[in-house]
């Protein structure tokens, strides 16, 4: 079972594979959100040492999500400065 930040990052970057179908890059994506919104609650830095420890890569492929994260986590401040704060690093 991976472990849960690390599956959010996953999710990220599945979205960005996901060009022929838009639906299930959707659905990547709100699983990312909701997961990581989850994740940020029991565990606040977990999603921000995911990020740190993730290949670089990776994490530049999950910033680009960074705009489409804003509009589903509106309504969630936190959760949304929390994955931006992981996702900034440098």
């Amino acid at each position: 079972m991976p472990l849960p930040a690390r599956f959010v990052l996953h999710k990220l970057c599945s979205s960005t594979k996901r060009q022929a179908n838009p639906a299930w890059a959707r659905k990547d994506l709100v699983q990312a959100a909701v997961l990581g919104a989850v994740g940020i609650e029991t565990d606040a830095g977990s999603l921000q040492q995911a990020a740190s420890n993730a290949p670089s890569p990776a994490v530049e492929t999950t910033r680009s999500r960074l705009l489409a994260l804003q509009a589903i986590l509106q309504a969630h401040q936190q959760t949304l400065n929390a994955f931006e704060q992981a996702l900034l690093l440098e």
